[in-house]
């Protein structure tokens, strides 16, 4: 849901980055299929990025992630619009952790960008759309990482058991 259609528009805007493509991820995720093999460099450069030393990869450390980012101030909102697919593999390596997911990638149906979720119990749990809106859309900064991947743990724990 959007709040305005200014809001949409912002959406589509930035996910229009050509006459023959309209995806979220477009030219978000610079390492296409192979970006599961990617994550755990991904997490470990925003831990780096960030200086967390809370490792390994926990609740704790995403609260601490989070904490860390608020303290850039004015520099926050791009941070995290720069580690966009930091903060994707972060969330979605700890639902991989706690719930025994698998990361999955799917090819968009402009045939060139390629969209990861989370495969846990069989179902897709697809989360970068949520985190799309939170940090290009809304420009949310606030407890970004742990709320999304406290909705998603719920989800999980609620309904797919």
């Amino acid at each position: 849901l959007y709040f305005s259609l200014s809001d949409l528009k912002s959406v589509l805007d930035d996910a229009y980055g050509s006459a023959d493509s309209f995806e979220l991820m477009l030219n978000k995720n610079p390492f296409n299929e192979q970006f599961p093999v990617h994550t755990n460099g991904l997490v470990k450069k925003l831990f780096d990025d960030l200086k967390v030393t809370e490792q390994p990869l926990s609740r704790l450390s995403l609260l601490l992630i989070d904490q860390k980012i608020s303290s850039l101030g004015k520099g926050s909102k791009d941070f995290v619009k720069e580690h966009f697919v930091h903060i994707l593999a972060a969330i979605g390596n700890l639902l991989q952790q706690d719930y025994q997911g698998k990361w999955k990638m799917e090819l968009a149906s402009d045939g060139k960008t390629w969209n990861p979720y989370m495969e846990v119990k069989q179902h897709k749990i697809e989360f970068f759309t949520s985190l799309y809106e939170d940090v290009f859309v809304n420009e949310r900064i606030d407890g970004l990482l742990i709320e999304l991947y406290d909705t998603e743990a719920a989800v999980i724990q609620n309904n797919l058991k």
